[in-house]
């Protein structure tokens, strides 16, 4: 590389060389070409700054676009969020691009929300929000694609089941308009319950003469529910929260009850009241459904008999174990073992993957041979009207089967 001599620095050899008594003259295009390379030098650097600072300005313009255009996007999820589970949290996403999610039973996590453009397959843009607690994701969800208002944040958080989490309309700034009702003419709700105005608040056992609703797994919105009919069939779907107009424009509440592919069943008028005791339905107030007295995990404990067949629950280690014995005939029979969780929100024992059927024969010389049948079976049991039921739902034996005291 050439080396460049700065104009300072030939003087001052010029000057040495002089003192030192050479009468020899530097030619004058050696000065000529030495002051050209320390001006194009000083042009250079000088280049190179203004170069530097344009793209240093560049940068931080282009980061600011991108802080704004970030904003702006986080401006439309900006608000509180309910999640739709019986442990809600509420997580609340400030236009500021930062986001707190607060625990029902104390706690919060903090962290920073941020919007980016994502293309799909099918080479359709999409915004997508991605929520950071420090630098470690927690959560990402997608936008509205058509540029609307979201209302709905589905997602699956790092080490979590997916979540639910609902806009709080009512305490937004400019709110919007009624959603659209679904065939039956109920709006979805998506505002922050009043008081006493739960789904959770229906878990229990209730009772219309010979008909029960098991209602289970209830947040402030949803849940879900089993009804036991008068001839022991049995129907199985979930529960909204939803609200009517009346001609006036008022909103109605309702718990409404739909099957699982969402024919509607009934619905019960919500009236708030605290504690809840009486369900009724429709506008005529029929059928009237009451609740049941709790039942707990000890009302299961004991010994339990149908026709042929005998029910033993136990206690052991916190789960509870069903013991079933079906005496086919004196030489033959069955036996199921059930071990079992007490889901207490539904007052309910379930067993899921983990039930044993062992058949058993005995000839005659006294002599039993016993096969495993199987051992992934589940099962549900719930007491209905004093009654043991047994939900099996691997074979469907004789499905529900009823044992008494």
């Amino acid at each position: 590389m050439k080396r460049s001599i700065p104009l300072f620095a030939l003087i001052a050899v010029m000057s040495a060389m002089t003192a030192c008594g050479s009468n020899k003259p530097v030619p004058e295009s050696s000065q000529t070409s030495q002051t050209a390379v320390s001006d194009a030098e000083i042009t250079a650097e000088t280049t190179t700054a203004e170069t530097t600072a344009e793209t240093t300005a560049e940068t931080a313009a282009e980061t600011t676009a991108e802080t704004a255009a970030n904003k702006a996007s986080v401006k439309d999820i900006a608000g509180v969020w309910f999640e739709d589970s019986l442990d809600a949290r509420t997580l609340t996403i400030n236009e500021d691009g930062t986001f707190t999610l607060e625990y029902r039973g104390g706690g919060a996590k903090n962290g920073t929300v941020k919007a980016e453009t994502k293309v799909s397959d099918d080479g359709t843009e999409k915004v997508w929000y991605s929520l950071y607690n420090i630098d470690d994701l927690w959560l990402e969800f997608p936008g509205e694609a058509d540029g609307g208002q979201l209302l709905d944040i589905y997602g699956t958080p790092v080490d979590e089941t997916e979540v639910h989490f609902r806009r709080d309309i009512a305490i937004r700034d400019e709110g919007i308009d009624d959603p659209d009702p679904n065939e039956y003419g109920y709006y979805p709700v998506y505002s922050a319950p009043a008081t006493g105005v739960s789904v959770a608040d229906l878990d229990g056992s209730w009772q219309c003469g010979e008909k029960y609703i098991y209602f289970h797994d209830g947040s402030f919105y949803t849940g879900q529910f089993v009804i036991t009919n008068e001839d022991k069939t049995i129907e199985e779907g979930y529960v909204n929260l939803e609200y009517s107009l009346d001609p006036d424009g008022n909103k109605e509440y309702w718990y409404n009850l739909y099957t699982n592919t969402g024919e509607f069943i009934m619905g019960f008028g919500v009236t708030g009241d605290i504690p809840l005791n009486d369900l009724y339905a429709g506008q005529s107030g029929e059928p009237h459904y009451e609740r049941e007295e709790m039942i707990t995990a000890d009302s299961y404990l004991g010994t339990w008999a149908a026709g042929r067949m005998d029910a033993v629950i136990e206690e052991d280690a916190g789960d509870y174990v069903v013991s079933i014995k079906w005496n086919i005939s004196a030489s033959e029979g069955a036996v199921w073992e059930y071990r079992c969780t007490y889901d207490e929100s539904a007052g309910i024992l379930c067993c899921i993957g983990a039930g044993k059927r062992t058949d058993y024969a005995v000839n005659e010389d006294g002599e039993q041979t016993n096969t495993d049948v199987y051992d992934d079976g589940s099962a549900t049991f719930k007491i209905l009207d004093g009654a043991l039921v047994w939900l099996d739902e691997k074979e469907d034996m004789g499905d529900p089967v009823e044992f008494m005291r």
